[in-house]
C-alpha cells in the first residue's frame, strides 16, 4: 500500500515539473514565433510587390512603403506605388498553400506573386516556390482566368507553365488563385 501511495506521489510531482515547465516553455516561446510570423509574413507582402530588402530594413521599408487596408476576408496590402496585394490561401496537393499576390492597379494584370507557406513535396511540388516558377506571373491577367499549360508551352497572357513532376502542385496555385480571384474584384470594388 505504501509503495502506491509513493508511485502515486511521485507522479503527481514529476507530472507537476513537467507541466510547469511545459507551460513556461510555451509562455517564452509563443512571442518570439509570432514574432518571426509577423516577419516572414512582411518578407512575402515585399516580395510580392517586388521590393528589395535586407533584414535591418525589414520593418522599416515594410511600414514605409505599405498600408495594410481591411480586416479579416477583406484584408489587403496598398504599396506606395498604387499596387494591391492580397493574401491568398487554399488547398495544394499535399496541404494549404498560402501566400500574397500583388496586382496591378486594373486588377486584372499580377505585378507579382510570393508564397508564404506550402508542404507540397519537397523537390517536387515544392518548386512552386522557387523564383523560376514564380517569375512567370508578373504580367499575366485574369482574362477570363489564368490557365495551366505543360512546361513550355505558355504563350497567352493568361498561361502559366506548370513544373514537370510537379503536375499536381502547379495546377493546384493557379486553382488557387483562380478561386481568390473573385474576392479581389470584391474587395476592390467594395462589394
Amino acid at each position: 500500500m505504501i509503495d502506491k501511495i509513493k508511485m502515486v506521489l511521485f507522479v503527481l510531482i514529476l507530472g507537476t515539473i513537467l507541466s510547469s515547465a511545459l507551460i513556461s516553455v510555451n509562455m517564452f516561446t509563443t512571442p518570439l514565433i509570432e514574432k518571426n510570423q509577423a516577419v516572414k509574413l512582411q518578407r512575402t507582402v515585399l516580395s510580392a510587390f517586388g521590393y528589395a530588402y535586407d533584414e535591418e530594413t525589414l520593418d522599416e521599408l515594410f511600414n514605409t512603403n505599405i498600408t495594410v487596408a481591411g480586416e479579416g476576408e477583406t484584408l489587403h496590402y496598398i504599396a506606395e506605388s498604387g499596387l494591391v496585394a492580397f493574401p491568398y490561401k487554399g488547398k495544394g496537393f499535399q496541404g494549404e498553400i498560402t501566400g500574397i499576390i500583388a496586382m496591378e492597379s486594373d486588377i486584372q494584370t499580377i505585378s507579382g506573386l510570393a508564397i508564404l507557406s506550402q508542404v507540397e513535396t519537397p523537390g517536387l511540388g515544392s518548386r512552386i516556390g522557387e523564383e523560376p516558377f514564380l517569375n512567370q506571373f508578373p504580367g499575366q491577367q485574369f482574362s477570363p482566368q489564368l490557365n495551366f499549360t505543360s512546361a513550355g508551352k505558355a504563350d497567352k497572357k493568361n498561361e502559366i507553365d506548370g513544373i514537370s513532376g510537379a503536375t499536381l502542385s502547379s495546377k493546384a496555385i493557379i486553382n488557387i488563385l483562380n478561386e481568390n480571384f473573385i474576392g479581389f474584384k470584391s474587395i476592390v470594388e467594395g462589394k
